[in-house]
């Protein structure tokens, strides 16, 4: 049994079964109360899968850092399942990202409201000249419900990207008033603020923003704002406070990393680079700040595209040396090799062109390794689309039997990746279709489709098109006819016997006139029993 408490289903009493179908039944009425039901599940039972359900339950609600902390304790399992894997890399790049859980632009998208309607005409008006109408159209909108802050917040972008400073300033600070927990309209007034003189007044805004701020986006527009002011200090406070309630957050702390480095702090530098690739392995920067502290300590290349560029030096000599050597895959792909590390960085932080090196190298090699690599690959959000298909083209060329699932625009799509069918194979398949239907009355079926296949072999290309395509049921009655001579079950003479056209007797002719080594064993096509009648 169970009870509601505050809002909140809490499981007492309740058999594992119990609760795994309550937190199914609850999964899109209240997603809270079945990743709570879930989450007791798990701690009751123990079972590697209900920890994984709760992982995506998690995700699903966009709690990446819960879901993150939950699949690295799975993942230090031994029984941890395989698609917990895939989940981390999941939560990982939506934390790289800043990303949160929303529709593609071009699903889910609801019509636009007559407000919206009504401030794009009113905008519309207002960059046509038309200011009297312009003002008209924005005070209706002003009296619609929560019409306002968006109205004063998008002004305000406007002027600013006309260069009026006081305006938008202006109708920022009216945004705010409206709407005062919104985040990125208050980092757009400080903003502002900052550019007209007031940089104290800006720097206290954006520090007691800190306590409202709740999710990826909203953090990441406050140290954006920091970073755009140069206050690396308070930049860097703000962000280990804030790692000190989530500490799984990549993006956090691939910023912090960069604020200690411009503040020289090299060491602080390297531990938040160290915990960043316990989060994301395959961290480009993180590993590269590692990596050249460790061979060049007396040396400090730049964070940001001086890094990336290092980077990209120190992977490029194996991507290169991948496309035109003949390894194979059991050793380039261990976990272990440079060339594998490269490969990675490639697909989860390169460019385009540098996916499509690594593609290059993958493309020119088959086996197991590399069919399960590419599978890894398309999986991931980072890949370019081009690159997926032609991994997907490769595939098909090796002709992988399964299924692949393939990540694209935040769906995950399931591809057939079985060699297709060559025009030769669909002409056979299509003429076998009607003649199984035509011998389904014969006892042998199974010498009649052998018999089939080796005539068919000896057709030409034109033949099995005309058998397939144009006239498939005079090919179908010529070779049940073909075979029944063939096997002795019906004599030559009696040929003459059936209503036999024309052509169905020249489709004999070309199946049977290499069967014994003459032409003159069967009837010709004119003999057939209309030309007997005629004469």
């Amino acid at each position: 049994m169970s009870s509601k408490r505050m809002g909140q289903v809490v499981p007492f009493n309740r058999s594992p079964e119990a609760i795994r179908r309550s937190a199914l039944k609850n999964a899109r009425r209240s997603p809270a109360d079945a990743i709570e039901l879930t989450r007791h599940l798990a701690r009751q039972e123990d079972r590697p899968a209900d920890w994984l359900r709760l992982a995506q339950q998690l995700q699903a609600a966009s709690c990446y850092e819960q879901a993150t902390e939950v699949l690295c304790q799975l993942l230090g399992r031994e029984d941890a399942p395989e698609d917990a894997w895939l989940e981390l890399g999941r939560c990982m790049n939506a934390l790289y990202e800043g990303a949160v859980s929303l529709p593609a632009p071009q699903e889910g998208m609801p019509l636009p409201m007559r407000g919206e309607k009504l401030l794009h005409r009113a905008f519309h008006a207002l960059e046509s000249g038309e200011t009297a109408l312009a003002k008209k159209r924005f005070r209706r909108c002003l009296h619609l419900p929560d019409m306002a802050p968006k109205v004063y917040h998008r002004l305000a972008l406007h002027y600013l990207s006309h260069r009026d400073m006081k305006k938008a300033l202006l109708y920022s600070l009216r945004a705010v008033k409206f709407q005062p927990a919104d985040i990125p309209a208050q980092m757009l007034l400080y903003r502002l603020m900052f550019a007209a003189g007031y940089p104290r007044a800006a720097m206290a805004g954006i520090i007691r923003c800190e306590k409202d701020c709740e999710t990826i986006p909203q953090v990441q527009s406050c140290v954006d704002t920091l970073r755009l002011f140069g206050a690396w200090k308070e930049a860097e406070a703000f962000l280990t406070r804030r790692l000190a309630r989530t500490p799984y957050r990549a993006v956090l702390l691939r910023q912090l990393a960069e604020a200690a480095w411009h503040l020289g702090k090299r060491e602080t530098a390297l531990q938040a680079a160290q915990r960043l690739l316990r989060v994301d392995p395959m961290d480009t920067e993180a590993l590269t700040l590692c990596n050249w502290h460790r061979e060049r300590p007396e040396t400090a290349p730049g964070f940001g595209p001086e890094l990336r560029k290092a980077a990209f030096e120190v992977h490029r000599p194996h991507l290169m040396r991948l496309a035109v050597s003949q390894d194979e895959p059991e050793g380039f792909l261990s976990p272990e090799s440079e060339t594998r590390r490269a490969l990675d960085w490639a697909f989860c932080r390169g460019l385009p062109p540098m996916q499509e090196i690594a593609a290059a190298g993958l493309i020119c090699r088959g086996g197991e390794e590399t069919r399960r690599y590419i599978r890894q690959v398309l999986m991931l959000p980072s890949a370019h689309p081009n690159v997926k298909t032609k991994l997907i083209d490769h595939l098909r060329r090796l002709n992988d039997p399964d299924p692949v699932r393939v990540m694209s625009q935040g769906r995950v799509l399931t591809v057939d990746c079985a060699r297709r069918l060559t025009e030769p194979m669909k002409f056979w398949s299509l003429f076998l279709r009607r003649y199984l239907g035509r011998i389904n009355r014969l006892n042998q079926n199974s010498d009649a489709v052998l018999f089939a296949r080796e005539r068919w072999q000896g057709l030409t290309h034109s033949q099995r098109e005309d058998a397939a395509m144009r006239h498939p049921q005079e090919w179908v009655y010529a070779m049940e006819l073909a075979f029944l001579m063939m096997t002795g079950q019906m004599a030559p003479d009696d040929m003459t016997k059936q209503d036999i056209s024309r052509r169905t007797w020249r489709c004999i002719f070309a199946l049977v006139r290499d069967a014994e080594g003459t032409d003159d064993a069967y009837p010709p096509p004119m003999e057939s029993q209309e030309t007997q009648k005629e004469g």
